[in-house]
């Protein structure tokens, strides 16, 4: 890791929008840790490319493009240049399209809207080894796996689907709040708390409040509860190159001098998902094996690649 401070990333641009591209291409020369090695407008020229120079560390992918679809490229790509870091350029945060070129291993997106220091920011975490997409496409991913994996009927205590109010209601029960003061926060009746209960221990197959926070924290979800109101939570998903679920990772986070804290080393579960307590919020450096990993804003969600 140490070696890599000192390299310069190189990154392809395949995008069919002329203006879009010039203005990444741009973006990216000002900064003195990457470089924009080559751009193109179409997936075949960056193929023919990539087949007599397979060194671009980074490649910025347009999923819509004319004749060859980014999709179809990045089989292609893959195969030539294994070791490169594919993330698909969207307009869209909610396109099938980044769950299935996430699958095929890019290592995330980058939407179109994104800000210069998003952009950079992205190929620079990228290059380093972290993957780009939210916590419920992690999810997705996970619950793909363990039903080509699944040997048992146990099933897996992944948070449900709950509504924005639902989970609401639930972070409220976290703070060990009864059902008056819930609907006084919320600005709802009793009556209408007591209904989001039912729909909550219905969904999460519990039978009451403790039940409740217990599969929310063990899912992730951050709830805190009274008895250690300092406390957070913070999920980390790890998946190999492959993008296959990692178990038995141990890590643990280091928070800036200031903070001084160092928390307990944890461990993934089979489904490479590990949960950090922590008293601390703010930046901390992720660990691994004795290495940092890379810099995060904790509490959070978010997965890695190692």
């Amino acid at each position: 890791m140490g070696d890599e401070e000192n390299l310069i990333i190189s990154v392809a641009i395949v995008e069919d929008d002329y203006n879009y591209r010039t203005s990444i291409k741009e973006l990216i020369s000002l900064s003195s840790e990457m470089v924009c090695s080559v751009d193109y407008n179409n997936a075949e020229d960056f193929i023919n490319y990539i087949k007599a120079n397979p060194s671009i560390d980074v490649l910025l992918l347009d999923v819509g493009l004319p004749q060859m679809s980014g999709l179809e490229a990045i089989i292609i790509i893959r195969q030539l240049s294994p070791n490169i870091k594919i993330l698909i350029l969207t307009g869209q945060e909610n396109e099938d399209n980044i769950y299935k070129a996430v699958k095929m291993g890019v290592r995330g997106y980058l939407l179109k809207t994104a800000s210069p220091f998003e952009i950079i920011n992205t190929i620079e975490r990228v290059y380093r080894g972290h993957i780009i997409y939210s916590i419920d496409m992690a999810l997705n991913i996970l619950k793909d796996f363990d039903n080509d994996n699944q040997t048992s009927t146990t099933g897996n205590r992944y948070l449900p689907a709950l509504t924005k109010r639902e989970r609401d209601v639930l972070t409220m029960l976290g703070k060990g709040h009864p059902n008056k003061k819930i609907a006084e926060e919320l600005f709802i009746s009793i009556n209408s708390v007591e209904s989001h209960l039912t729909k909550i221990y219905k969904k999460l197959q519990v039978s009451n409040r403790i039940g409740a926070v217990d599969f929310a924290r063990e899912a992730g979800m951050g709830i805190k509860t009274n008895k250690t109101e300092n406390e957070f939570l913070t999920t980390v998903f790890f998946f190999n190159q492959k993008g296959k679920p990692l178990r038995d990772i141990e890590f643990y986070f280091e928070f800036d001098a200031e903070k001084m804290e160092v928390t307990k080393p944890s461990i993934t579960d089979k489904y490479g998902k590990g949960i950090s307590k922590h008293f601390t919020s703010g930046k901390a450096s992720l660990i691994v094996d004795n290495q940092k990993i890379g810099k995060y804003s904790l509490p959070a969600e978010f997965a890695v690649m190692v």
